[in-house]
């Protein structure tokens, strides 16, 4: 049959579907990640119509800029939350920049 072309996946604001695995590869929890820019306070969204234009403008301003902060959020069940944060945690390099909180 044909080949597909291979399409790069880059991580945007867009939310992702993932799992947590502990150091024998077994799933800690299944988790939504996405990214978002260091220090936003969360989504501008609001009930008012808006133009097409409008709407393509606020997504550009969405955008994140490779070269600036962000932070990524991590959404996993109440009663798996305090297991994951421990492990990661656990695993954290102690020189990296990586900041995890609560």
């Amino acid at each position: 049959g044909p080949i597909e072309p291979v399409v790069p996946v880059s991580f945007t604001d867009r939310m992702r579907a993932a799992c947590f695995l502990d150091h024998r590869g077994r799933i800690l929890t299944d988790a939504l990640l996405w990214k978002r820019p260091a220090g936003s306070k969360g989504s501008s969204n609001n009930d008012t119509d808006t133009t097409k234009e409008e709407e393509e403008e606020e997504e550009d301003k969405d955008k994140i800029d490779p070269n600036q902060p962000a932070e990524y959020l991590i959404d996993v069940p109440g009663d798996a939350a305090d297991q994951l944060l421990a492990h990661l945690n656990q695993y954290k390099l102690r020189r990296s920049k990586v900041k995890i909180a609560d």
